[in-house]
């Protein structure tokens, strides 16, 4: 994307995204010091197997995204649901990211990675909220056009909720650390897939 740092909020605490959160969903910018602890966990439970990530130690998890934050060019935020962390999205420009060898990035293009933690209670439809703020956050918020996804071939539950999205395959593509499934989903295919506003 062009001049993307200046997409990426500044914003110490909450995020203002007017519309895009479901009912009690926050997001705030991931500080490094102070989440590695609690991502590093979520990331050594069972979901993490799909989480692909260098050093998943406490150490590790916290360079990572100092790096990230740092960088310009991504940024990672950790999403709360009724005050409490339970997701964390991580936004990239794909022209800066080893995804940029297997298609041709487009202006406007903007790549997600989402981790939902393993839930203290389970909530029926919790998944599909956190990927639909994630997503209108992105189009909205950071002025995605098309936003990329490139998940492991076997995480099929991942693939049924992109679809479910708007998001439409096109084709699969080798990485270092995994076969992924590369996708795309533009604004009018996420609006397309979204359950009808409650009426006065």
């Amino acid at each position: 994307m062009t001049d993307i740092t200046r997409r990426w909020p500044t914003e110490r605490g909450w995020i203002d995204v007017a519309g895009a959160h479901p009912d009690g969903f926050r997001l705030r910018r991931v500080q490094a010091e102070r989440d590695a602890a609690l991502l590093q966990r979520w990331f050594s439970s069972e979901r993490g197997r799909f989480w692909t990530m260098p050093d998943k130690s406490p150490a590790g998890v916290r360079a990572y995204y100092a790096g990230m934050q740092r960088s310009g060019h991504a940024c990672a935020f950790l999403g709360h649901a009724d005050e409490r962390p339970a997701f964390v999205i991580e936004c990239y420009d794909p022209a800066h990211d080893r995804v940029a060898a297997h298609y041709q990035v487009e202006p406007g293009d903007l790549g997600l990675h989402l981790f939902v933690a393993p839930p203290v209670i389970r909530v029926p439809q919790f998944t599909r909220n956190a990927m639909r703020c994630a997503l209108a956050f992105m189009f909205q918020r950071l002025a995605a056009h098309r936003v990329v996804v490139e998940p492991d071939v076997d995480n099929l539950r991942i693939h049924a909720l992109n679809h479910s999205m708007g998001f439409r395959d096109a084709g699969c593509i080798a990485l270092p650390d995994k076969i992924a499934t590369l996708a795309f989903c533009t604004h009018a295919d996420f609006l397309t897939c979204q359950p009808p506003e409650p009426r006065p």
